[in-house]
């Protein structure tokens, strides 16, 4: 397959993961404010948006990529960013654990299986200071905190792939690149999101 069929064939795949995304969120905000879900407990809210939230990501796991065996490289970030973005700590840590679960009953009990949970540990931390560290009198403050969000997640992620594929740099070339341009298409949909969540 020549080169440019590759990375046609990632972008392609990409795209269906950013679709999966706006479509689930999409859906749920509307039945989050007929639910009036806004209007519960802490610990109830949290665990309703965590979960769907990470059923969300489970869902971008099921239409992943494999790029290797046992590599499955999707945009599951997406969501938990945008959990921590809008409703905070306690629900992304739902929606990881729903995650990390997914992600074993998906993929089975491998290297990049474990590599995973680390990784969604670390982006939660990551998530979580930025969210808190990072302040701006910007308008566009949650905006800006994605972008900034979004380089974090792609170098966290590039470190763990350049731990997996340190025997093969060309196939982690193959997909990086366009893994990094759609996740940052994905901050558009943060904006819009942002907006629709402070709505309900």
């Amino acid at each position: 397959m020549a080169n440019g069929d590759i990375m046609f064939f990632f972008l392609d795949d990409f795209f269906i993961n950013l679709c999966v995304i706006i479509t689930l969120t999409v859906l749920y905000v509307p039945l989050r404010s007929k639910l009036k879900i806004a209007d519960r407990p802490f610990w109830q809210k949290g665990i309703i948006d965590g979960g769907l939230c990470g059923l969300n990501s489970v869902m971008l796991i099921i239409f992943s990529i494999e790029v290797a065996e046992g590599a499955l490289v999707d945009l599951r970030f997406i969501p938990i960013m945008l959990i921590i973005l809008l409703e905070g700590l306690f629900p992304a840590i739902i929606a990881s654990i729903v995650v990390i679960a997914g992600r074993f009953i998906i993929g089975g009990m491998s290297d990049f299986s474990i590599s995973a949970v680390f990784l969604m540990i670390a982006l939660v931390i990551g998530f979580q200071l930025i969210h808190k560290l990072y302040q701006t009198k910007m308008e566009k403050k949650i905006y800006i905190k994605a972008v900034v969000m979004i380089f974090y997640s792609n170098i966290v992620f590039t470190i763990t792939m350049m731990f997996h594929f340190q025997n093969d740099y060309l196939s982690l070339l193959s997909f990086l690149p366009i893994y990094c341009f759609v996740s940052f298409v994905g901050v558009t949909h943060v904006k819009k999101r942002s907006q629709s969540f402070s709505e309900v």
